[in-house]
């Protein structure tokens, strides 16, 4: 197999393995760094969320937000942001609460950093992960990176069935694990792909020529678009059904094995 000119991976499920990334996967990746090849991770995750590679000194590009933030994770700088919205925002605040009052909401922004996030006082109390508490009356003040919902008692796909027809031509919707009763809505148009798309042709690099590797239905835009489609034995169907290249699955160090055999 030829070396790609970049790769871009997903977070969770394809080089972290429940919030941790192995010391042969993060080798793995310094490895191809040091090869020449150029390496950006897109995840779901906020840009306050990027722990798993964080702790590990990772300096590079982090497109977060399921694509809405490009973010420079070794200088705290913003590069590119596709927000939804303030207007956006507060309609699907309150469409969102009158119908479903079980779904907590929750928002992240790149004001007053890009590390802003905050949701409902009562999602605040259940689980805090260092978002602030927001009234649902006060969403739509500013634009937002993401929306979010969640239910842990239900599923995501049920939670994006329930938000379908609300968010039907004004958000993209998606989630990154079906057992984490999170659904995670972007501007319209803005997924992984876009902002993966955007960052290649910041750096020159045509799309044959890089590989993206993800496991989950918010990787799905960014593997069709990829030169590349790599997806772990974890990977879903629908993931796995858009691979190019199917990899050991996470708890085997798959990824690092992929990794380690570009560079051979």
């Amino acid at each position: 197999m030829s070396r790609p000119a970049l790769i871009i991976s997903d977070i969770d499920g394809t080089i972290a393995d429940r919030g941790r990334v192995s010391d042969r996967t993060w080798a793995a990746i310094q490895a191809v760094r040091a090869a020449g090849i150029r390496f950006a991770v897109a995840t779901g995750r906020a840009a306050g969320l990027l722990a798993p590679v964080l702790e590990h000194g990772y300096d590079g590009i982090a497109i977060c937000d399921n694509g809405a933030l490009t973010y420079d994770a070794g200088n705290d700088q913003v590069l590119a942001c596709e927000l939804i919205e303030a207007m956006v925002v507060g309609e699907m605040a309150s469409e969102i609460a009158a119908q479903y009052p079980d779904l907590h909401l929750g928002l992240s922004r790149i004001t007053p950093n890009p590390r802003a996030m905050y949701s409902e006082p009562r999602q605040v109390e259940v689980f805090d992960f260092g978002q602030q508490a927001l009234h649902l009356d006060e969403f739509g003040m500013f634009p937002a990176a993401k929306i979010w919902a969640v239910n842990r008692e239900l599923s995501s796909s049920e939670i994006g069935a329930r938000l379908a027809e609300i968010a039907e031509g004004r958000v993209e919707v998606a989630w990154s694990s079906e057992g984490s009763g999170l659904v995670e809505m972007t501007a319209l148009g803005v997924t992984k792909a876009s902002a993966c798309a955007a960052l290649a042709h910041r750096w020159g690099v045509p799309a044959q020529d890089v590989v993206c590797m993800g496991d989950m239905t918010n990787d799905l835009e960014m593997l069709e678009w990829a030169g590349t489609a790599v997806v772990p034995a974890n990977g879903n169907d629908a993931a796995k059904a858009r691979a190019d290249v199917l990899i050991g699955h996470i708890e085997e160090d798959g990824t690092a094995a992929y990794l380690e055999s570009l560079i051979k």
